[in-house]
Parts: C-alpha cells; structure tokens; sequence
C-alpha cells in the first residue's frame, strides 16, 4: 500500500499536478527520493485505538494521500521544496534555507515536513547519523517551533532540536493567520553538501510580492 503510494505521488508531480492541482506538462518534475517520503509522511494521520501520538507502534500514523496532494477547488494547499544534493541551495555546516509562506484560514490543519537522505555512517559505526538538519516553523506572533516537539499529538513550542532523526514535523491545529516562516538549518553538515525535501499543508499559499507604488 505505501509503495503504491509513494508510486502515486511521483505521477502526481510527474504529470504537473504540483502547484496548481491540475495537470500541467509545464509543471512537470521527477521529485525525489526525500520528497516522494515527506509527502507520504505528511499525510499520516492518529490511529484509533493507539495512545500517544507520534509513537513507536504507529509512527506518523496511517496514510491518507488526499491530507497531503491537493487538486484544483481544495481547500486544503499544498506548498514543496525539493532541494538536491547538488543543487546550489543545498546546506553545508550554519547555511539556513528559509521558506515563507501565508495561512490564509486557521480552520484545516497545518502540517510541515522535513525529509533529507542522510550520507552512509561507516559500517558498524556506533552512532550513525553523519549530516543533521533541523526543521524550524515561526508563526506571525514569533512563536518558533522546532521539529518533533510534541505533546498531546500536536506541537509545543521550547523543547531541544532533534539530532538523531533525519524526518522532523510540525503539526497544529488552529494556526495563526499571517505570514510564517519554514526554516531548515543545517546543524551539522559533516559530509558533501546537503538536500532536502520540506512540505507544507493546509489553507497555504505563497505570500504576495511587496508592491513597489511605482509600480502601480
């Protein structure tokens, strides 16, 4: 089911579905391994019956597609980027890659990815995360959220970055109105430089260009 999926997705932004929510050749990439897995897990959802959210016996939760791709009359958006290894905006060690983006309504739910496909650890390595980047979300008030900062399913602001897992979330319900901030920072980049997928759902957009008054 998961692969099928992730198979899924990647015609979604293969046949140029990606940002308009309808097909668009022009539109049209091949996404990555790190993207086609935030996707997947952005659309994960609480399971009944299981205590405490996200978990060791569920994870992120079972997956719902429809939460995270979006097609055209929505309203629930769906904003990406999908940065490559080799791609100018990939980080070394202090870079920051930061995203803004606009809630437009603070009915549906709003829920940040951060995927990145770490560099092998040498074999038998006792410790084996190489590379790490942290996910950082600050609302319109300033309120900084830091990836896997949870309590009662949804998240808390305070609380350490997390320097182990190479997919960090922000989940809440209810979110400010305004203009937000994603921030991926790049810790510790001990090796090459590093890619990254981050996705962003619920009523999102890009926020308006400031407008010059000699442009009007």
């Amino acid at each position: 089911q998961i692969s099928a999926g992730g198979a899924l997705i990647r015609q979604y932004f293969m046949d140029g579905y990606y940002p308009t929510g309808a097909p668009e050749p022009v539109n049209a990439f091949t996404p990555t391994g790190a993207l086609l897995k935030a996707m997947l897990l952005n659309s994960g959802v609480d399971m009944t019956g299981e205590t405490g959210y996200p978990n060791d016996l569920e994870g992120w939760g079972r997956m719902l597609l429809d939460d995270a791709v979006h097609f055209a009359g929505e309203d629930r958006t769906l904003l990406v980027a999908d940065i490559r290894n080799d791609s100018a905006e990939s980080l070394n060690t202090s870079d920051v890659h930061e995203m803004e983006f606009e809630v437009v309504a603070s009915g549906p739910k709003l829920k940040v990815t951060l995927v990145y496909t770490d560099v092998p650890a040498a074999p038998s390595a006792a410790y084996v995360p190489v590379n790490d980047l942290d996910l950082e979300v600050e609302s319109p008030s300033g309120l900084i959220y830091k990836g896997n900062v949870f309590a009662g399913g949804l998240s808390v602001t305070g609380g350490s970055a997390d320097v182990l897992n190479n997919v960090e979330q922000v989940h809440l319900d209810a979110p400010e109105t305004g203009v937000w901030t994603l921030r991926v920072l790049g810790t510790a980049v001990n090796e090459e430089t590093q890619g990254f997928a981050a996705v962003i759902t619920g009523a999102v957009s890009k926020p308006a260009p400031d407008t010059c008054p000699a442009d009007l």
